[in-house]
């Protein structure tokens, strides 16, 4: 049975309709979702993001120790700093990616795009446990709420008033900040190509800042976004999502991990992460497929070029932005610069074309 989120009764009692996905009942939509994705291009749309894995980990040393662990590079971290991240094996497989945030000196925080997975949880205890560092999974007491558009700093800055202070600038900052009387920590964050903000609070006391921020977003002309929404949004970014777009055989570089990459350091992973950086051997790459209509198709469905297996589309959306159904496909080598292809669905054949990600890029600071 799916978990709900702590704001499930918020969510009903503003007309939201429910889909089961991520293991959690989660709002789809709140009567429009195609008004709701197009908050985000033209306002401030709000998410509830509380299916969220949250991890910290403190300890001696702890920034020197995880650098050799993990792909990016923790020991340029300062305090209210981020940089997006990732865990590998050996091999050079993607355990998880997620954001990495420096909270102090001997404490980082993982904030996870899903839920956290205890193999995960295992994965990086087993390292920690040889340097004596604590995990400890906060995913049961911190809620992660998203404001999502060219208006959501506009957005944050009036639910966020009493706080004072900056609103963070450069990506993955993060700050203390207090809304509608909850502390919070407010982060330069988003899952949109117009960005956005994240806030996390303690579970029990969501709702205030919740309303604070859908207030805030309406009076901009925006309001609350379903999952529905939310996952256009991501598609349209080119973001790849655990156990859908990518699975335990996928490299970083096969998932669009690279900016959570560095090449100067020893981390688990590095060599081949290296090999592949140099000799150009990645297999296999996530890419975009446009179709020529609004329907979306089921997924997964095999992807066939000149009627050889090019790959797998994992997943399909409706872009309201771009006025048809669009998806994300992991894609062969030798079909990279394949102009189109076909989709193998039960309802027949789709042709779609196919490009590079993201599919919209638009300049944010």
């Amino acid at each position: 049975m799916s978990a709900g989120l702590p704001l499930d009764g918020a969510h009903r009692a503003e007309g939201a309709s429910f889909v089961e996905d991520l293991g959690h009942e989660l709002p789809a939509s709140y009567g429009d979702p195609e008004r709701e994705q197009l908050f985000a291009r033209d306002a401030a749309c709000v998410c509830d993001r509380s299916y969220r894995g949250v991890l910290d980990l403190s300890g001696k040393d702890l920034a020197r120790v995880m650098n050799g662990i993990f792909s990016s590079a923790v020991l340029n971290l300062a305090p209210g700093e981020g940089q997006p991240s990732a865990l590998l094996t050996a091999k050079g497989k993607v355990v998880a990616a997620f954001q990495l945030h420096m909270l102090a000196p001997a404490a980082l925080r993982l904030v996870f795009h899903e839920p956290l997975r205890p193999t995960v949880v295992q994965a990086i205890q087993r390292y920690a446990f040889l340097s004596d560092i604590a995990v400890t999974d906060r995913s049961g007491e911190v809620g992660v709420l998203s404001v999502e558009g060219p208006a959501a700093g506009r957005c944050v800055a009036l639910a966020a008033a009493e706080g004072g202070g900056e609103i963070p600038g450069r990506r993955l900052a993060s700050r203390e900040a207090v809304v509608a009387g909850v502390p919070a920590t407010l982060v330069r964050a988003g899952e949109s190509p117009e960005g956005g903000f994240e806030l996390w609070a303690p579970r029990g006391a969501l709702e205030p800042v919740w309303r604070a921020l859908v207030g805030g977003a309406r009076s901009l002309g925006g309001g609350p976004a379903g999952h529905e929404a939310a996952e256009a949004l991501r598609v349209e970014a080119g973001l790849a999502r655990a156990g859908r777009d990518y699975d335990e055989e996928s490299l970083p570089n096969d998932a669009g991990f690279e900016g959570a990459l560095t090449y100067d350091k020893c981390y688990v992973g590095q060599e081949v992460v290296a090999r592949v950086r140099t000799y150009g051997q990645a297999n296999r790459r996530l890419l975009g497929v446009r179709l020529p209509g609004l329907e979306v198709p089921p997924a997964p469905a095999v992807l066939r070029v000149g009627g050889e297996e090019a790959g797998r589309a994992t997943t399909f959306v409706r872009s309201a932005r771009l006025g048809t159904a669009i998806g994300l496909a992991m894609v062969k080598r030798r079909f990279w610069d394949a102009p189109s292809g076909l989709l193998e669905t039960p309802r027949g054949d789709v042709e779609a074309s196919l490009q590079g990600l993201p599919f919209v890029r638009v300049d944010v600071p």
